[in-house]
């Protein structure tokens, strides 16, 4: 007997020091993240504010995307919103002018969904064997591929197993259920941005340095990490402006119900969504992330790249 129980002794000491050394706190941060599918549940139950989320990011295929939970947001700008822009320094439109962003209506996410923490680099697009017929206008690994078109963004996406993002989960991840004019918050700043700020005229320029956010042309993706959204994603807002999957209709917020669950944009038109301004925008108006536009989809531009997104499940 008391072999017996000296061998089971042995054998549960055995266990617990081999579970003990299998994984050590370094080693669980230093080892690489999962990918989908992920063991971990997400609750199914809404977020209502930004500050109730704490950001995951995990990596899927090589591509570290952020997790953005179901819940309703407000999508198009509000009439405080917009007294703010009309109001700031060096804006030049009318209340008029944004009807494309108006009314502010209720969209909600029913199921959780992933998106790029960053935009697609030139390095991601070439060893994931990207095809364009334009070769990017600025070089570097790191930064965002760009004068690429809107069948060529999507198409790369699939590569990826994912999608572009529809207009409102971009809004979504940008915005959240607060429904901020910015990604970090209601108030411009440009020095969380790659924006063509030596055009803006912004109090927080510092000492008359006509570049506030430090680069003049494309910048490293991720590189301004205090314009993070709320669940993590970076450059939303700047550096360059990007595809969504969604066609264009100007008057497209105007024919949805309240409370639209996953609106995936109009059935018809030639256009197709572009948000979040560029290194080369110098307007606050088109810098705000409700700013959207449509343009044709032909379209390859050295201020105009994509991020992909996929769904939960």
């Amino acid at each position: 007997m008391r072999q017996i129980l000296f061998c089971l002794g042995v054998i549960v000491l055995i266990i617990v020091l081999a579970s003990c050394a299998e994984v050590s706190p370094v080693e669980r941060i230093l080892s690489p993240t999962p990918s989908i599918p992920i063991s971990r549940p997400v609750s199914s139950e809404p977020v209502r504010s930004n500050k109730e989320w704490t950001p995951i990011i995990e990596e899927h295929n090589g591509v570290r995307m952020a997790l953005v939970p179901p819940g309703c947001f407000m999508m198009g700008i509000k009439g405080d919103q917009i007294a703010y822009l009309l109001e700031f320094p060096g804006s030049n439109m009318t209340f008029e002018e944004f009807h494309d962003q108006q009314p502010a209506h209720e969209v909600c996410f029913d199921e959780p969904f992933w998106i790029d923490v960053y935009e697609v680099t030139q390095v991601q697009f070439a060893g994931m064997n990207g095809e364009a017929a334009l070769e990017s206008y600025f070089s570097g690994d790191e930064l965002p591929r760009e004068q690429i078109t809107w069948a060529e963004a999507s198409k790369f996406c699939e590569i990826r197993g994912a999608r572009l993002p529809s207009e409102a989960e971009w809004d979504n991840a940008a915005r959240g259920p607060d429904g901020d004019l910015f990604p970090w918050g209601d108030i411009f700043d440009c020095r969380k941005g790659n924006f063509d700020d030596s055009e803006i005229d912004d109090p927080f320029l510092i000492d008359g340095y006509p570049d506030c956010d430090g680069f003049s042309t494309t910048a490293a993706v991720g590189s301004i990490a205090e314009g993070a959204s709320w669940v993590g994603a970076m450059d939303l807002l700047g550096n360059v402006w990007e595809w969504a999957a969604d066609k264009y209709g100007s008057r497209y917020y105007g024919t949805l119900d309240q409370a639209a669950i996953n609106p995936t944009g109009p059935s018809a038109g030639d256009h197709y969504v572009v948000r979040g301004g560029a290194w080369s925008t110098n307007e606050v108006d088109h810098l705000s992330a409700v700013f959207r536009g449509g343009i044709d989809p032909a379209t390859a531009v050295e201020h105009l790249g994509f991020r992909c997104a996929k769904s939960y499940k």
